[in-house]
């Protein structure tokens, strides 16, 4: 009873606005629905993604000068108006005009806003641990699901209000998320951002993106279908998610964020291989796996890149604005093949594409991951300083800045072998915060963080934090070189 009643407590401690990535799902998934809104297409939806692409290639390219985004009230307000128009026109095209123009028009405000929102939400997943990125974002998919799951049973001329309202409540908690993050003490929401070109800069996690990119262009390709009325594909989207919620408030000692990969990548693999074709599987049953692996793995890379912004101070929109236009590039390029190239092939061709296509995505997943099975692996991620002058060769960045921090951390933990867990614990002292601030951020009881504390300085023989800041200055001042 004790468990159920901190579960409970956890749940209810969560600010409803912090689910709100959740709502903005929901909406994107039943505002796109045919089956609901029948003058929306396939055609729209990927002129709309490509919307969504420039958009967040240009607020990336442009991050250093409008970062933060959630102060820029223009644009809070161009998202707000924007998504809410785009419903509109979708709702008036479908329920009094029925050519198709309006909601093509309203398609691409829509996706527009989609993308900008998106960054908003980023910027607050950036200012967040690994542990509380796992916890509100999981929450807040499981939340959309649910939301998408009950609300696709009505029909438009009843769902139309929500569709134009729950844009609104998406920015707007967007926005209030980021303030109560600014709030906290110790935050770097509002911090200059490391890789202006002026203070150094951290190369580009390219490998993940690859991996995000191959999963769109198969999406895109298979034309993978979701029925979000169906029960078994909504059991299957909100299972990882449930279960890391859960995990996350029970306080167990056996959780580790890091784990997620094991769980995982065996879903996006083996709901790859389902969509090959000639293997004779269900297509709910692939949908649903698919549908596992695709929400299972959005929660990684919401965690890998929140974790290189959180420990580098790195920019989120710039991280999470490449990665989502390449990703949704990648769905447009998947797409125009299909549409395109396949009516041009034989049988046999288009079956040895698929073939070929799954192969080549399952080999990518095995291998890439196989190097970076850590949730604090960089991905290839160096983080340097410009040189002083012309022809000087670049150098680690100063000691005290939080970047290199971070990498002092991370050089104890492989030096002295802390896991996972001891590893965000040891950051989170570094930052000189209280215990009961670091309670918070992890959402553990006080006797758990002084067991993880004391093996902490087990492991580095130390014997307080005095001890603990003068090893990791050491470690500093070997990385500053």
């Amino acid at each position: 009873m004790n468990r159920l009643e901190k579960l409970y407590r956890g749940l209810a401690g969560i600010p409803l606005v912090f689910l709100g990535i959740g709502v903005q799902r929901a909406w994107a998934a039943l505002l796109f629905d045919g089956s609901i809104f029948a003058t929306s297409s396939v055609e729209a939806y990927v002129a709309g993604m490509a919307c969504t692409v420039v958009v967040n290639v240009l607020l990336a390219a442009f991050a250093p000068r409008l970062c933060p985004l959630y102060r820029r009230s223009w644009l809070i307000g161009a998202v707000a108006g924007f998504a809410c128009l785009g419903s509109a026109l979708i709702v008036v095209d479908t329920l009094l005009i029925g050519r198709g123009v309006l909601s093509f028009a309203g398609t691409m405000l829509a996706m527009t806003a989609t993308g900008a929102s998106m960054l908003v939400w980023c910027e607050f997943f950036g200012s967040l641990n690994v542990t509380r990125v796992a916890l509100f974002y999981s929450a807040a998919l499981v939340l959309g699901e649910l939301l998408t799951f009950f609300l696709s049973s009505m029909p438009a001329e009843r769902l139309w209000p929500l569709m134009i309202v729950m844009p609104l409540f998406n920015i707007v908690w967007a926005w209030d998320s980021c303030v109560r993050s600014a709030r906290e003490p110790g935050s770097r929401i509002d911090a200059p951002l490391f890789g202006d070109g002026k203070s150094g800069r951290v190369t580009y996690p390219v490998k993940l993106v690859v991996l995000m990119a191959v999963v769109s262009f198969a999406e895109s390709f298979y034309l993978v279908s979701e029925d979000p009325s169906s029960v078994f594909v909504l059991l299957c989207s909100v299972a990882l998610p449930c279960l890391i919620v859960v995990a996350v408030l029970s306080g167990s000692t056996r959780f580790r964020v890091d784990r997620v990969y094991r769980v995982v990548v065996p879903l996006v693999i083996v709901a790859m291989i389902t969509l090959m074709p000639g293997l004779g599987v269900h297509g709910g049953l692939s949908a649903g796996l698919f549908s596992a692996g695709d929400i299972g793995f959005a929660i990684v890379v919401m965690i890998v890149f929140s974790g290189i912004s959180y420990r580098y101070g790195l920019s989120a929109v710039r991280l999470n604005g490449i990665e989502r236009g390449a990703r949704y590039a990648a769905y447009i390029v998947g797409w125009l093949l299909g549409e395109l190239m396949l009516p041009a092939l034989t049988d046999d061709q288009v079956f040895g594409l698929r073939v070929a296509l799954s192969v080549i995505s399952v080999a990518l997943f095995v291998v890439l991951f196989m190097g970076n099975s850590d949730m604090f692996a960089r991905w290839g991620v160096q983080v340097v300083r410009p040189s002083e002058g012309a022809g000087e060769p670049e150098v680690r960045i100063d000691y005290d800045d939080q970047a290199l921090r971070a990498l002092a951390c991370e050089s104890l933990a492989k030096e002295f072998g802390l896991t996972a867990r001891e590893q965000e614990i040891a950051l989170l002292l570094a930052q000189k915060r209280t215990n009961l601030q670091i309670e918070k951020h992890l959402v553990i009881a006080q006797g758990t963080l002084k067991a993880h504390v004391s093996h902490i300085y087990t492991k580095l023989d130390v014997h307080s934090r005095n001890e603990f800041y003068a090893a990791l200055e050491a470690a500093e001042r070997r990385l500053a070189g």
